[in-house]
């Protein structure tokens, strides 16, 4: 018997206290309550503990739950015993009670027999109490997709509702009373408004019809004497989402760059406060915009509508044009017709100056086994659909104002997967990556597919540069799924830890390693010279895993001494492993046990020798390429993974409220303390944003930030340039004449982040900083740009700008939850497709065979739209 089945210690229910708190305040809005039943329960837990500690807090959980229903029921007693006293109007009728337990059922009902993947969306939103961002990790899918999903599935269950009763107005009628019900109206409201739900089953139901219900449009009227008309349910506004951000560009706030700037060494001050809101606006505005397809054609007769309120829908005209309306300052455009799937969605902003565009394709769906050359299904195969590589030219507008859509599944356990709702584009790709199998690249279907069959292929390396080998623990046992990197090559080990890697990709690398979570690394160095073509290295070669790994303790404290909770604690300077597709992966993190993030493994497919990539990214998540921990009430922190050697630890709080930075902290040290300074910051900094030619530039977003990560290195004869950003504190935008204002800026270290549909994506530094009463910052103007070469014998293939030094001037192909950012650009069928340039750019060059061919001078102006044809 384990030391987990006797009985809970009175030390160990103390021990949970805290967690039982934080539950009975999510269940409860009233915290008095909360608190007090949170007592009531471990009271009942210490006169009556359970009989096995390894299932404690589920018991507690329980308990608490036993008590609120307990409570419910008193106060539904209570408010029984006060409304008979006052009640003047007769009881409802069995009819009526009847009918709202069926019209209960028959909402769970539908939900259960809606289609996928409207469903599960549902359910993991409303019953598993996810919220949308979670949703889209579990499922690997982006934001936009899972909002898009859950709008869907509740404007299915409506139109179901619908058909059952007649009219809307029926079904809502019959859930009125109850959802309006004193004992049922408060419980659903906390949850609403707090964005969870209720554990019990009527809770969550309750929740769902509310949502279901306020999207209607319907008011909930049933006055009651002497009662107040009560008002209308609204709906919970959801942020606009986009799509994970891609190489080259940033998810969270925009488009992204690689700023050139040194590591924090260091302290961090206070939080810059926003000291201007986004703009509301008082009247609706029009939201006009334009529906094309894969082929650029203009889509009539579809339906669109706007992402928060997907309950109304317009149809586009014979050119593809829409027009909506909304009071809201951002929103997001998007399909509403079932036969048609979004490629790209719109996005709209009251101060922005581009109208939305959606690209559009008819939806299919498409399901299939990913098998090996034996024909055995392949679990765990990554399959994406990747649009045409000529995608970008096909188009003759610009389609900056729009989100990049993704699909993507992985096999399962047989190795069978379905992409669902999925666009039909001719020179689409279907891209199937995995560890043990060589990249598969294939054409996407276009018509509905119940057979696909994705076969993987065994790696097939040439003897001569074939290196394998097995990777052990130090008790012999065989490291399974651990890490093996030489140079610019990685896989991972099978089931008996063994391993092959082609050194042929590895490049000239000396020392090979292997990584396993929680062990300190292995390494072998390249044992012999190289000569007369041989490797010098031997045919097989053994991998032992260190000891546990070290980690760092310690605290984090004011001046004052007093604990700094909630803080941020990540290594300045980790240390390098190895490569997977394009991007460079961090030892320590690895080793912490940070998973390899899933735009790695898409970029194995899409990787070409000599290519570069950058990726500027926010760090949402802990992964292999940024890796920290966070102090608890006492400040304290333990960050694992650690080799036997030195690091710079830095600190700031999610709300850049407070930082700092120590250097020289040697691994295994157990009573760090970090001494967070106070008063470091400028209490007020105001500025101007304006371009070259000194015109103010109204409406750009100003975001502080601080780097987790940043790296700059070579990959397999190309470049990785790497910033993984924590985007700390609020924003501000620019007003009318192009000023700005930041409170409590901290006065190192500190990124400032500028956006806008009229500028570059341009970088600030807080080290710029000269008065803080006039901080102007110039930015680069967007200038669209549209190449087009006629077709000839020995025409150009490629374009590049140059600015007046002849240094490159890259394009930026301009997206609303990203870029990417080209130094060169292929002229498909010699077309560019709409770019941007800034206007710093006078001269544009054309290329063949990687030569200067010819060149004209450009003068672009913002505002402007350069066709040049040639």
């Amino acid at each position: 018997m384990s030391d987990s089945s006797v009985p809970p210690t009175a030390d160990l229910l103390a021990q949970h206290a805290e967690w039982m708190r934080a539950l009975a305040r999510r269940l409860v809005a009233d915290g008095h309550l909360a608190d007090d039943l949170a007592q009531d329960a471990m009271v009942k837990a210490l006169e009556r503990p359970p009989g096995d500690a390894s299932r404690l807090r589920g018991w507690l959980h329980r308990v608490l739950s036993s008590r609120l229903r307990e409570e419910q029921a008193a106060r539904r007693a209570r408010h029984r015993r006060e409304a008979a006293r006052a009640r003047d109007e007769a009881e409802p009728s069995t009819e009526a009670l009847v009918d709202r337990v069926h019209t209960q059922r028959r909402l769970a009902d539908a939900l259960i027999e809606l289609e996928e993947p409207y469903r599960t969306a549902v359910l993991l939103r409303f019953y598993d109490d996810l919220p949308p961002r979670q949703i889209a990790a579990r499922q690997q899918v982006p934001i936009a997709t899972v909002k898009s999903r859950l709008n869907r599935g509740l404007a299915k269950l409506r139109t179901r509702l619908d058909a059952d009763y007649g009219d809307r107005r029926a079904w809502v009628t019959a859930l009125g009373p109850w959802l309006l019900q004193p004992s049922t109206m408060p419980l659903a409201a906390t949850a609403v408004a707090a964005g969870g739900l209720l554990l019990n089953v009527k809770a969550w139901l309750v929740v769902l019809l509310l949502t279901v219900v306020a999207a209607t449009g319907t008011w909930l009227w049933w006055p009651a004497a002497g009662a107040s008309t009560p008002a209308p349910v609204d709906e919970v506004a959801t942020p606009i989402g986009a799509g994970r951000g891609s190489r080259g560009g940033d998810s969270r706030r925009g488009p992204g760059a690689t700023p050139r700037r040194a590591p924090l060494q260091a302290p961090v001050a206070a939080r810059p406060r926003s000291a201007r809101d986004e703009p509301v606006a008082t009247e609706p505005h029009p939201v006009r915009g334009r529906v094309f397809d894969t082929d650029a054609r203009p889509v009539p007769g579809v339906s669109v509508r706007l992402q928060e309120v997907p309950d109304h829908s317009v149809k586009t005209a014979a050119d593809g044009s829409f027009e909506l309306s909304t009071t809201a300052p951002r929103v997001a455009v998007e399909i509403a017709d079932p036969e048609w799937v979004a490629v790209r969605t719109g996005s709209w902003s009251l101060d922005g100056a581009l109208d939305p565009v959606l690209v559009v394709a008819r939806a299919i769906s498409v399901q299939g086994n990913a098998v090996d050359e034996w024909g055995r299904g392949v679990p765990g195969v990554r399959l994406t659909l990747a649009l045409p590589a000529d995608f970008g030219q096909r188009f003759d507008q610009a389609l900056d104002a729009s989100f990049l859509q993704e699909w993507v599944v992985t096999s399962d356990a047989g190795g069978g997967f379905a992409l669902v709702e999925v666009p039909a584009i001719t020179g689409a790709q279907l891209r199937a990556v995995h560890d043990d199998y060589e990249p598969v690249v294939m054409p996407a279907p276009t018509q509905p597919s119940s057979r696909l069959v994705v076969e993987l292929r065994t790696p097939n390396i040439p003897e001569g540069r074939a290196l394998r080998g097995v990777v052990r623990f130090a008790d012999r046992a065989p490291a399974v799924d651990a890490l093996v990197a030489l140079g610019y090559a990685t896989v991972r080990t099978d089931a008996r830890g063994l391993f092959t890697l082609d050194l042929g990709a590895a490049g000239d690398a000396e020392t090979i390693s292997a990584v396993a979570p929680g062990h300190l690394p292995a390494t072998l160095a390249r044992p012999a010279a190289q000569s007369d073509g041989r490797s010098g290295w031997p045919g097989f070669v053994e991998l032992w895993l260190g000891a546990p790994a070290f980690s760092i303790a310690g605290r984090v404290v004011g001046e004052d001494g007093a604990p700094k909770a909630g803080a941020r604690v990540w290594l300045g300077d980790p240390s390098r492993f190895g490569v997977v597709g394009t991007f460079p992966l961090r030892l320590e993190a690895l080793v912490a046990g940070g998973e390899v993030p899933t735009e790695a493994i898409d970029s194995l497919a899409t990787r070409t020798a000599g290519g570069s990539a950058g990726s500027a990214r926010p760090a949402s998540r802990r992964d292999a390429l940024a890796y920290w921990v966070e102090t608890d009430a006492e400040g304290r922190f333990e960050l694992p993974g650690l080799l036997e050697r030195s690091y710079t630890l830095n600190v700031a709080d999610p709300g850049l409220h407070f930082g700092a930075i120590k250097e020289s902290v040697p691994a295994g040290s157990r009573n760090v303390e970090i001494v967070v300074p106070d008063g470091v910051a400028y209490p007020r900094v105001r500025g101007r944003v304006r371009t070259e030619a000194g015109d103010p530039v109204p409406g750009v977003t100003i975001t502080t930030w601080v780097p987790a990560v940043h790296f700059v290195e070579p990959i397999g004869g190309g470049g990785s340039a790497d910033v993984m950003r924590f985007f700390l504190g609020d924003s501000t935008k620019t007003d009318a004449e192009g000023r700005f204002e930041l409170i409590e800026l901290p006065r190192q270290h500190v990124q400032l982040h500028l956006v806008s549909d009229q500028i570059a994506p341009a970088y600030a530094s807080v080290d710029q900083i000269r008065d803080p009463d006039a901080f102007d910052v110039e930015v680069l103007a967007r200038v669209h740009l549209e190449v087009e070469v006629a077709a000839r014998e020995g025409a150009p293939e490629h374009i590049q700008a140059v600015d007046d030094a002849g240094s490159i001037v890259p394009f930026l192909a301009m997206r609303a939850d990203g870029y990417s950012h080209l130094s060169q650009v292929t002229l498909v069928n010699g077309r560019s497709g709409v770019l941007t340039i800034t206007s710093n750019a006078v001269s544009l060059q054309f290329l063949r065979g990687g030569e200067v061919v010819d060149a004209m001078p450009i003068s672009p102006r913002p505002g402007q739209s350069l066709q040049i044809q040639r």
